[in-house]
C-alpha cells in the first residue's frame, strides 16, 4: 500500500512538473520544488516495492514508515495520543525482536535510502557519481531558499552594471540546459519506481512495455536538447 500510495505521489509531481512548461512563462524556480519531491518519493516508492527483499525486510521497511510519520504527527503536537502511537510501532517492531527507537525512524537497521543514491541507482551511475548530490542538493538549496539556490535564476553572466550608481540589471530566467538535466533524470527515477512496482505486482504486459518505450524516447528526446517542447507533449 505504501509503495503504491509513495509512486502516485511520484507520478503527480512528474505531471505538476511537465505542466509548468505549458505556457509561454516558464517558472523560474517552481519546478525544482517540485522534482526534489519527485526524486523523493520515487526514490521511497522503489525502496519500498523493491521486489527481491524477503517478507521480514519487507515488513521492516513498512514498519519504518509507520515509525517515521508517527513521530512526525508528535513533533507537529496537534493530537493527544502521538506519543503514545510513536510507542505501538516502536512495540510492533519489538515483537519481531528488531531494535527500534522512539526517537528515530529505522527498525533493525532498515531505513529510508538517501535521494542522491536514490537518482544514482535509478540513473544506472557509477557509486562514485556525483549526480545525485548535484541534483538533490541543488533543488534543495531552491526549497529551502540557501543563496546558491535561487542565484541559479540569475543571468550574472550579462548583468550591466552602472558604476556611478553602483547598481545593475541582471537577467531573470529559466536556464533550459538546466531545466534539461533535472527533467532527465526525474524521469529515469519515476520510471525505476514504476518499474519496481510493476516488477513486484507482475504486472507487465503489452501495453506497460509499449509505455516504457515511450518513455525512454522522451528521455532521449531530452537528453537531446528539446526539453520544453518535450515536456509540453508529456504534460
Amino acid at each position: 500500500m505504501f509503495g503504491g500510495m509513495t509512486l502516485r505521489a511520484a507520478t503527480d509531481y512528474m505531471r505538476s512538473f511537465a505542466q509548468l512548461f505549458d505556457t509561454e512563462q516558464p517558472p523560474v524556480y517552481g519546478h525544482a520544488v517540485i522534482a526534489r519531491a519527485a526524486f523523493e518519493s520515487a526514490t521511497v516508492s522503489a525502496w519500498l516495492n523493491e521486489p527481491r527483499i524477503g517478507v521480514p525486510e519487507r515488513i521492516r521497511r513498512g514498519l519504518c514508515e509507520q515509525l517515521y510519520s508517527a513521530r512526525e504527527v508528535l513533533d507537529l503536537g496537534i493530537i493527544d495520543d502521538s506519543l503514545e502511537r510513536v510507542d505501538e510501532w516502536a512495540a510492533v517492531a519489538t515483537s519481531f525482536g528488531w531494535a527500534a527507537k522512539r526517537g528515530g525512524s529505522k527498525v533493525d537497521g532498515s531505513g529510508r535510502p538517501s535521494v542522491s543514491d536514490g537518482i544514482v541507482q535509478a540513473a544506472g551511475s557509477g557509486d562514485q557519481s556525483r549526480i545525485g548530490d548535484l541534483l538533490y542538493y541543488r533543488t534543495a538549496a531552491i526549497s529551502h531558499v540557501r543563496w546558491f539556490g535561487p542565484q541559479t535564476g540569475l543571468g550574472i553572466s550579462g548583468a550591466k552594471v552602472k558604476r556611478a550608481s553602483r547598481t545593475g540589471t541582471v537577467a531573470l530566467g529559466t536556464d533550459t540546459a538546466r531545466v534539461g538535466a533535472i527533467s532527465f533524470y526525474m524521469i529515469r527515477t519515476v520510471r525505476a519506481a514504476a518499474s519496481a512496482r510493476v516488477d513486484l505486482m507482475g504486472w507487465t504486459d503489452a501495453p506497460w512495455e509499449s509505455a516504457i518505450d515511450r518513455q525512454v524516447a522522451l528521455e532521449h528526446e531530452i537528453a537531446g536538447g528539446n526539453s520544453r517542447s518535450a515536456l509540453r507533449r508529456s504534460g
